[in-house]
């Protein structure tokens, strides 16, 4: 297969419109919270994507609704190999 793709140019995949991108809990399959162990970015033609955040591991509030991101008061000094979650 290697030989018959030498002659090919290299092109670089263009992402679709209408493609969203989530964190989510592997045990819930619902948006990833900071209290879930096992998540994982899944990718979703938009309309599909979960809603919800997880109900298995309610957040402690320290990231905002809509993705994990960072709220301005987290502490991101902290040592973060006390972290338990499983990135795949």
């Amino acid at each position: 297969m290697i030989a018959a793709h030498d002659s090919l140019p290299v092109m670089d995949f263009v992402e679709p419109e209408g493609i969203v991108h989530l964190v989510v809990c592997l045990e819930s399959g619902e948006i990833a919270t900071d209290r879930c162990v096992k998540i994982r970015e899944e990718v979703y033609i938009e309309g599909t994507e979960p809603t919800e955040p997880c109900h298995l591991h309610p957040s402690a509030g320290l990231y905002k609704r809509g993705g994990l991101q960072p709220q301005e008061d987290y502490n991101t000094d902290d040592n973060s190999e006390d972290d338990e979650r499983t990135h795949f």
